[in-house]
């Protein structure tokens, strides 16, 4: 509804709307006016999933307005080829190219290629493992941010995340980078008091980001090592017990970190809180299903309908 209602009118949809309202008299409520490139990947990979799982067609038409409008605006291909970061609130795009991006639009890229069978998603896909392949260091094992803004240059300036290292591996399922994850974990992990998992960089390592350790938990059981079952099974572990008795926590949802003010690095938006967060939330469950959101559902996990409780004002 908010794609097709949206002011532009060109399948994009935008990085937030008003939680008490979410349209006023039928116009979406649009909170922040920006579309950055993940925001509009994550929500065409959901609606690629819902196709697979209910073969409704809505679903699919709204991933490929979002994937066309993507490929119409934000193919780059300066230097390493690959897609930049999006739209800003103020309609500027922006010149840099992430590789968190790159790997959500890799993974949206193959499963649009895999569902209509348009060799132009293919493509797509391997313009964007050419930009994450530029951003490997293969002496250290890990993938850098992103480029700067002129679309080539490897940023080290900025912090080396940890969800590009466990995404890629979700996304690419490829050997050639698997070390990745091993050096999130040697290098990102994190103790706060009785809490263990990693946290999002290296600049600050007092504190938990839960939704990391459950990004790294769901990379480790995908990639079935020998040990990497019993490293998954410790992440959880930590993550439950956070969902037990971190600060803030209701014995359901999961934090976002173990302390309040928790640094990132990543500019504007440096701190996580341990606060309920629906993100650490949602990926824990990922996890523990052994589920990759980069890789179409099989077929056994189709939904079933399942009536709702009725909610008591």
């Amino acid at each position: 509804y908010l794609q097709a209602h949206d002011p532009a009118h060109d399948g994009r949809v935008r990085d937030a709307y008003h939680v008490e309202w979410l349209t006023r008299g039928g116009a979406a409520a649009i909170a922040n006016n920006a579309s950055h490139t993940g925001n509009l990947a994550w929500t065409a990979l959901a609606f690629a999933q819902l196709y697979r799982a209910t073969n409704d067609a809505r679903y699919l038409t709204g991933a490929l307005h979002l994937a066309r409008f993507v490929q119409e605006n934000f193919y780059d291909p300066r230097g390493i080829g690959g897609y930049t970061g999006g739209i800003e609130a103020n309609g500027a795009k922006i010149r840099y190219k992430s590789t968190e991006h790159n790997i959500d639009l890799c993974a949206l890229f193959t499963i649009l290629g895999q569902l209509t069978h348009d060799a132009v998603w293919h493509a797509g896909a391997g313009q964007a493992l050419k930009m994450i392949s530029a951003m490997w260091s293969g002496k250290r094992g890990f993938f850098w941010i992103g480029t700067g803004l002129d679309g080539q240059s490897v940023n080290k300036l900025d912090p080396i995340p940890e969800d590009v290292q466990t995404w890629s591996l979700l996304a690419l399922g490829s050997v050639q980078y698997g070390s990745s994850v091993d050096w999130a974990l040697a290098n990102l992990s994190a103790a706060d008091g009785p809490f263990r998992g990693l946290s999002f960089a290296a600049i600050d390592r007092s504190g938990v980001w839960f939704e990391g350790t459950a990004h790294a938990a769901a990379a480790l059981r995908a990639r079935h090592g020998r040990r990497d079952t019993a490293a998954a099974s410790l992440l959880l572990a930590g993550i439950e017990h956070a969902q037990a008795s971190a600060p803030n926590a209701d014995g359901r949802g999961i934090v976002a970190a173990s302390k309040d003010g928790l640094r990132t690095g990543d500019g504007q938006n440096d701190r996580y809180n341990a606060a309920l967060h629906i993100a650490a939330t949602a990926w824990y469950c990922l996890a523990k299903l052994s589920a990759n959101p980069f890789r179409l559902l099989p077929t056994r996990m189709r939904f079933k309908s399942i009536p709702l409780p009725r909610v008591v004002p």
